[in-house]
């Protein structure tokens, strides 16, 4: 799969960033903001009221380790949300368990529900966050301008993991990768909380008799003298400690960022010769990927949309143009959007409350799917560019029953 390269220039280094001086000079300041609604649903930012730190849990250097047991565990179901009750290793309400068990380097989160279909998990951590005078955020698809050092935003999410800067040290925590939960993180002056989605289609996940592996969580203290991006570096490989990575460096172009589905059969073989004059003359060779514009023309009453039988006037020769690309010594590339519906698709084919999108849980729609991944391959291109391969936030015809298996998603990362 394709993954954009987005240029990191505009990311700001702490000791470059002067919000740290706007920060609420007060703790009825910094509340008044902290309103937050969450996917849709109105959450509580955190439950920091409920709880006093003492000073013998106090970490020092600005690192809380959340290796230790949380201070709240909730849970969300379709109506309610429910506090957990602590017993020993475990949480519970009789109906609900979160069991919490110390690995090395990190904290597992399992969830049972029997009988209950559950949303989200809600684990808070009291902590003193004053000497945190930036935070550093990721982003669920891609970085557009929003991959960089903060000040406080309560209400803001931050998928996966967020570090802290406090002057001197870069303090970082997270979810390894393989989490079974769509996992983001908020961070307040009271303490820190970690958010697990866990629905599926849509709709709270039933789990039956199965205990769900809902994610680990990890964190790592910043080391004296080092810089926020070696920090960050370090901690990214302590998430990912068996990356699945290629052989070799994938690099090469996109010509979505500069025709923007203007795009020809001639334009596209420029692009690919333009890359392969740019490249090393090494046998790694870059690719040249075809994206938005190639498919059929959409027309008025959209049927072309979702097709990915042929290309269209302006891409007569698919198969040909692949070997083209691969004579000019690059590798073709192709861009596919394969949930999407074409304008006669069948009903029962399309996600229920997004009619624009196909339903994966269908039979005939992942043959489809199949076919048409199948298809790009024997015109001969190497990687195929998914593009909207996640669902909305909408039912799905077996919801509640598919197991959430985040591990093994389609995309190869947490990029696009």
């Amino acid at each position: 799969m394709w993954c954009h390269s987005n240029s990191t220039d505009h990311v700001i280094k702490p000791e470059q960033n002067q919000l740290a001086s706007n920060l609420p000079t007060s703790r009825r300041e910094f509340l008044g903001g902290a309103a937050l609604t969450v996917i849709g649903l109105s959450l509580p930012v955190s439950v920091a009221s409920d709880f006093s730190e003492t000073t013998a849990t106090r970490p020092t250097l600005g690192f809380h380790d959340l290796h230790r047991a949380p201070d709240s565990v909730m849970v969300q179901t379709a109506t309610d949300d429910l506090r957990l009750n602590p017993t020993g290793a475990r949480w519970t309400n009789g109906q609900v368990v979160v069991t919490l068990t110390d690995l090395p380097g990190a904290l597992r989160v399992q969830l049972s529900a029997p009988t209950v279909p559950i949303k989200r998990l809600h684990l808070r951590w009291r902590a003193r966050m004053n000497d945190t005078r930036l935070i550093l955020g990721d982003a669920w698809e891609r970085g557009y301008g929003d991959l960089e050092w903060r000040g406080w935003i309560p209400d803001r999410v931050m998928p996966w993991y967020f570090a802290t800067h406090n002057g001197s040290l870069t303090h970082s925590y997270g979810v390894r990768t393989g989490a079974r939960a769509f996992c983001f993180w908020q961070v307040d002056e009271q303490g820190i909380s970690l958010w697990a989605d866990v629905r599926s289609g849509g709709v709270g996940v039933q789990l039956g008799e199965r205990v769900l592996d809902v994610c680990e969580v990890a964190c790592r203290a910043g080391r004296a003298g080092e810089s926020a991006f070696a920090a960050v570096h370090a901690f990214c490989r302590q998430m990912c400690s068996n990356p699945r990575l290629p052989p070799q460096p994938v690099y090469g172009s996109n010509d979505w960022y500069w025709v923007y589905g203007k795009n020809s059969a001639e334009t596209v073989l420029a692009d690919a010769q333009h890359i392969v004059e740019l490249s090393p003359t090494s046998a790694n060779r870059p690719f040249a990927v075809i994206d938005d514009g190639w498919q059929p023309v959409r027309g008025k009453d959209k049927v072309g949309v979702g097709t990915w039988d042929r290309g269209n006037e302006k891409f007569p020769d698919m198969p040909g143009l692949a070997a083209e690309i691969r004579r000019a010594s690059a590798r073709p590339g192709i861009w596919i959007r394969p949930l999407q519906a074409t304008g006669d698709a069948h009903d029962l084919w399309r996600l229920p409350r997004d009619r624009a999108f196909l339903d994966p849980t269908v039979p005939e729609v992942r043959q489809k799917v199949a076919d048409d991944i199948a298809r790009l391959r024997q015109w001969g291109f190497e990687v195929r560019h998914l593009r909207q391969v996640g669902l909305s936030d909408g039912s799905r015809a077996d919801e509640g029953r598919l197991d959430v298996r985040l591990g093994a998603r389609a995309h190869n990362g947490r990029g696009d």
